[in-house]
């Protein structure tokens, strides 16, 4: 269940953020009405029905436990530092 994420921003920074997936129940309303919204579009994000033409695959909310998050900036090193 361990997961890292890495994302470019346009100013040439980037960030890196890791921790442990906790996975959220399948069947509670919350990850049931994010599921409903992805396989509808409502016009905030892709059409996922385009991209998943043949059906949407499962779909699972989680949360980072034991999650640390850097900021960097090539040259700078990090920028920002927070850990949850």
């Amino acid at each position: 269940p361990l997961v890292e994420l890495c994302a470019l921003g346009t100013d040439g920074s980037w960030l890196r953020m890791a921790g442990t997936a906790v996975f959220d129940d399948p069947d509670a309303a919350q990850a049931q009405a994010a599921r409903a919204k992805a396989r509808t579009g409502d016009g905030s994000g892709p059409d996922l029905k385009q991209i998943y033409r043949d059906g949407m695959p499962p779909m699972h909310l989680f949360s980072l436990r034991d999650a640390d998050a850097r900021i960097y900036r090539h040259g700078e090193g990090i920028l920002y530092r927070v850990t949850f």
